[in-house]
């Protein structure tokens, strides 16, 4: 059973401008916006009328009303879609919509503004449509929107600012619940790149203390970068790199109501590869909690994956939350470039419905997913049974290596059993020790990877295996049997791997601050095949030391 879903539950999926984020309301009931807009490619062309619109569920997120109109975006001729909403404890609903009069990428021109919507309930009595006239730029898109304990509204967005190439992060905050807004400073990333979505892009907040706020933004770099707040988003230090390894994706962030945070994103690197160096990698969604503001994040589990028949470009991306219960939260996200053939005119939204304390587990056993289901596959992979074990068999084939990986919770020491079976030699068989996913496009031998090898080969730990003895690599015999066992602790800088017989023994290079991904690659050149019959973490120092600090 190849399950895309681990961990949580699929509620309804439907296209991402009929499901925006979802949030319980007092008569438990859930509610949504979407929008009807025009198309922006289609900006100079006949006038049309924009709408936003809400919805309702009555049994949990799986059925949905049909789409009761709550106003008119009044532009005819510019795109106004929708953004985000939230609903204040006042009980007003604030609506955020781009209005977008350019668009074209040929000419990397972007131009438009933002717009804001206040009602005075769920059903759009009294509502106002205004633009936000203290951050007058382009925007593209918004993850999150939070209300802090002293009850100010404080927005996060990347806008692009006039004679700079890329995004700058911002918030819009209210003290008057949303009838005027202000706006921080501008908060920026540098790096390299020059391609507009570079920069400080598509920020999400969260409130760690009263009045102490954290920003995580998207960047081109491989990881996050961070800024803080500590006069409730009004101003924001500048960026500092995080230790929480993503492609050029964003995340999103929920507070629970005891106080923990959990985060969700594509914990991804690898290919499709861009510009200079940076990763385009959204195949698989993690997500994370932390109890300590974000110094720590316990998990870093996979919960949506990619599927055997999924292109290697596809992407589960783009979560916005909402608190789902005491120990659970809803994550709407979507999917672009799968199997089922959607691109970006409208993604496919999809709701889940994601418990957490999952996250804090230190023991893990594939065995608990049916089939080995917690395994992404390529589509030679094969599910067989040898002896009385169910396993996966890793060959290479027409199209690439053979190539399997699974996650596990992170970890900055710990110890892995991998059970196995060979059937004939085999040469250059790798296990890949990894703190982030890695798609099998990524060890493809190809034009696309080829001026990003150097990068990509400091991006996992490779442990050799050889079907002889070697000094360099640990010996598996053809026609055997036998677990390999790995053990590391990052404080120490050292990992050893064991057969049983011979023991080999490996520097972790100082970029790895744990792990949490296992991989198997089988390449072309080698004569035969690696079965996994099971794989089973025990975590003894669990926790992502983030480097995010005050």
């Amino acid at each position: 059973m190849d399950m895309k879903y681990l961990h949580g539950s699929l509620l309804y999926e439907d296209g991402v401008n009929n499901l925006n984020r979802v949030v319980r309301l007092d008569d438990n009931s859930l509610y949504t916006m979407g929008c009807i807009y025009k198309d922006v490619r289609h900006l100079n062309k006949a006038p049309k009328h924009q709408y936003v619109f809400s919805r309702r569920s009555y049994d949990g997120g799986k059925n949905w009303t049909s789409p009761a109109i709550l106003f008119e975006i009044p532009e005819v001729y510019a795109h106004s879609g929708l953004l985000a909403f939230m609903i204040s404890r006042t009980g007003s609903i604030h609506v955020f919509m781009e209005r977008i009069c350019v668009y074209d990428w040929k000419n990397n021109d972007f131009q438009g503004d933002i717009l804001h919507a206040r009602l005075e309930d769920i059903h759009g009595q009294d509502a106002r449509v205004c633009k936000v006239d203290c951050l007058d730029r382009y925007t593209g898109s918004m993850n999150n929107l939070i209300q802090l304990e002293n009850g100010r509204l404080v927005v996060p967005l990347s806008t692009l600012r006039p004679g700079l190439p890329s995004f700058v992060s911002n918030t819009l905050f209210s003290d008057d619940d949303g009838l005027s807004w202000q706006v921080s400073n501008d908060v920026q990333v540098i790096s390299d790149e020059t391609h507009c979505e570079s920069g400080a892009v598509e920020p999400v907040v969260i409130e760690t203390e009263p009045n102490r706020l954290v920003m995580i933004i998207r960047t081109v770099l491989g990881c996050f970068y961070y800024a803080t707040s500590s006069d409730g988003g009004a101003t924001w230090s500048q960026a500092r790199a995080s230790r929480i390894k993503s492609s050029n994706a964003p995340a999103v962030l929920e507070k629970l109501p005891d106080g923990r945070i959990v985060m969700a994103w594509n914990n991804c690197n690898g290919a499709p590869m861009q510009g200079v160096r940076y990763s385009f990698a959204r195949q698989c969604l993690h997500a994370a909690v932390s109890d300590d503001g974000l110094k720590t994040l316990q998990g870093c589990r996979m919960i949506v994956k990619k599927v055997k028949g999924d292109p290697d470009g596809v992407k589960n991306c783009y979560p916005l939350a909402a608190v789902a219960g005491p120990d659970s939260v809803y994550l709407r996200f979507f999917t672009v470039d799968s199997q089922d053939g959607e691109d970006w005119t409208e993604p496919n939204g999809k709701l889940m419905e994601l418990p957490v304390d999952f996250l804090q587990d230190t023991e893990w056993h594939d065995s608990d997913a049916p089939d080995h289901g917690c395994w992404v596959m390529d589509a030679a992979t094969e599910k067989s049974t040898q002896d009385v074990a169910p396993s996966l068999c890793i060959q290479a084939h027409d199209a690439g290596p053979g190539y399997a990986m699974t996650n596990f919770p992170f970890g900055q020491a710990g110890a892995l059993a991998l059970d196995y079976q060979t059937d004939v030699d085999f040469t250059e068989a790798r296990l890949i020790l990894a703190d982030h996913y890695l798609d099998r496009a990524t060890f493809l031998v190809n034009e696309a990877n080829q001026p990003y090898q150097t990068y990509l080969e400091t991006q996992y730990l490779m442990l050799p295996l050889s079907a002889g003895r070697s000094e360099t690599a640990l010996q598996i015999r053809a026609d055997s049997t036998g677990q390999l066992t790995l053990t590391w602790d990052v404080a120490n800088s050292m990992l050893s791997l064991t057969n049983g017989q011979e023991y080999l023994e490996l520097p972790i290079p100082p970029d790895f601050s744990g792990f949490n991904h296992l991989g198997v690659i089988v390449p072309e050149s080698a004569g035969g095949s690696l079965a996994v019959c099971g794989c089973s973490v025990w975590i003894s120092r669990a926790g992502l030391e983030t480097g995010i600090t005050f």
